[in-house]
């Protein structure tokens, strides 16, 4: 822990605090300091994490919400590896997002943070839009390319033209079979 001295009417004298505490002679002049933000958040990093690129992940050890790292600044949560980004890179422009090259959620390591957009952020994922997005395929084998892919534009959907066609066509097949018509 950390003390300084104050005697009145002047200001801390922290090279004779511990000299007073050793002696017990410190009393009602020797006040415990609250450690800094800076302090408190690196009581909570082990840097000894899995290697990325050569340099180790910081894993964060504190409070996580959905595996990322939780501080608390100033009676206010805030992500862990945001905060230390901002600490030691500097301000995250308005519009972006941190993404975790290294993909350790509770990695704090700046080297392995980059700020991106959020449509960055989600595409580099491994979530279904992600996926869905690096498929160049449909899972009949066509390819999903040029006039062979229909887009829904306002939901984001691909679909495959010639597998749409093909359930088309079969689906008017069994109809008209029902309903009594023939295949013109």
């Amino acid at each position: 822990m950390r003390y300084r001295v104050f005697i009145s009417g002047s200001g801390p004298k922290p090279d004779v605090t511990q000299f007073l505490i050793s002696l017990g002679l410190a009393g009602h002049l020797v006040r415990r300091v609250r450690p800094t933000a800076e302090e408190r958040f690196d009581t909570f990093v082990d840097k000894s994490g899995p290697l990325f690129n050569g340099t180790p992940c910081w894993r964060w050890t504190g409070a996580l919400r959905d595996g990322y790292g939780l501080f608390l600044n100033t009676n206010r949560s805030e992500s862990a590896h945001r905060w230390n980004y901002e600490r030691l890179v500097g301000p995250i422009r308005e519009g972006l997002q941190l993404d975790h090259l290294c993909r350790v959620r509770r990695c704090v390591n700046p080297e392995h943070l980059e700020p991106v957009t959020q449509r960055e952020n989600v595409l580099r994922g491994i979530g279904a839009s992600a996926l869905n997005a690096r498929k160049t395929h449909c899972i009949m084998g066509h390819l999903l390319l040029g006039e062979n892919l229909d887009r829904y534009a306002s939901a984001g959907h691909r679909k495959c033209r010639t597998c749409w066609r093909e359930y088309h066509n079969q689906y008017m097949r069994e109809w008209n079979k029902t309903h009594g018509r023939k295949n013109q």
